[in-house]
């Protein structure tokens, strides 16, 4: 299951990378998502897959014991076996966004990793490139699969560029902040300033994504 992926980088003796991507266009998928995530903010090798945000203290502090009892709740998380509602548990767990997608990229999030992998997997299957994709707000979707990022206010998804559903934000590149730069309309995110500044100088998908939630988490 593409969900579950990158499983193994949290916990050991899990599914196999290669198995879990069980086809040509669901490794092209992974492989997308990580050019848009490990593209901002590289930094030296880390033995934990530790995420650093750009908004909350540093989870570095955490002792064995804590991040065991994590990886207990985070493999009973994974114990689903129910595509659709596997994807809700991940969209919706704060645990999950503790966790960076690579070693060397602290600030990337395994969680949008793991959402946007799915969601450009979805779309290639019905043989939609990323580069036909646009970045959606408060849409009607197709599948649960499209959506990335979402909050009570807010639903973000990715869907072709040539649906006529209302909703656009702006057309899907590689960065993150040339995707915010170029919003058809220049709304703010909850009036403040400050994060809109951030998010046009944030490449990374997955740190765009997971600095959005701690945002959210803050007020």
């Amino acid at each position: 299951m593409v969900l579950k992926h990158d499983l193994h980088k949290i916990i050991p003796l899990s599914t196999p990378h290669s198995k879990a991507l069980p086809n040509n266009n669901a490794r092209r998928a992974d492989g997308i998502a990580a050019w848009f995530s490990r593209n901002w903010m590289k930094s030296k090798f880390n033995k934990k897959y530790i995420r650093q945000s750009l908004l909350k203290h540093s989870y570095n502090n955490n002792s064995r014991e804590i991040l065991a009892y994590k990886r207990i709740l985070i493999k009973k998380l994974f114990n689903e076996n129910d595509p659709r509602k596997l994807h809700h548990k991940i969209l919706h767990s704060k645990l999950l966004n503790f966790y960076s997608e690579s070693r060397m990229y602290p600030f990337s999030s395994l969680k949008y990793h793991i959402l946007l992998t799915c969601a450009i997997y979805y779309n290639l299957k019905y043989k939609i490139d990323f580069t036909k994709l646009y970045l959606y707000k408060n849409t009607d979707i197709d599948s649960c699969y499209q959506v990335i990022f979402s909050t009570n206010k807010i639903t973000w998804s990715l869907q072709p560029s040539y649906s006529e559903k209302e909703g656009k934000i702006s057309p899907i590149y590689p960065y993150f902040n040339l995707t915010w730069r170029r919003r058809l309309k220049s709304t703010i995110i909850g009036g403040d300033r400050t994060l809109d500044g951030m998010l046009a100088t944030i490449k990374s998908w997955s740190a765009a994504l997971a600095t959005l939630e701690d945002y959210e988490s803050l007020k």
